[in-house]
């Protein structure tokens, strides 16, 4: 679980500039490049935690609680889901914009405004 957050924590730097070039149809090669190289430091002040660490954080609380998967996820996503991320160049909250979309939750978001 630890590798996991750091490797979330390591890929949010890059996240949103991927989401834009796939969105345009970009294959942006210096950035991908970037990625792969070695003396770049792992973790930079522009990493922060995202959704993928937190439903980890939330889908490891319900295994040790024996709690149901969904109602945690849920409850995770209300408390989280509307943080606004206060860095530019960035989704607006640590939640990705897909994770407003899965049915069940739009209305639990709703419920929490």
């Amino acid at each position: 679980m630890l590798g996991a957050i750091i490797g979330d924590l390591a890929g949010t730097k890059y996240e949103y500039q991927e989401f834009l070039d796939w969105k345009n149809r970009v294959i942006n090669l210096e950035r991908r490049m970037e990625i792969l190289d070695l003396n770049e430091p792992l973790l930079t002040d522009k990493s922060f935690i995202s959704d993928d660490s937190i439903l980890t954080i939330a889908v490891a609380e319900a295994i040790l609680n024996k709690e149901d998967y969904g109602e945690v996820l849920k409850r995770y996503g209300r408390k989280y889901g509307n943080k606004p991320l206060e860095r530019e160049g960035f989704f607006k909250s640590a939640f990705s914009p897909r994770f407003y979309k899965m049915g069940k939750f739009r209305k639990c978001r709703k419920q929490n405004k």
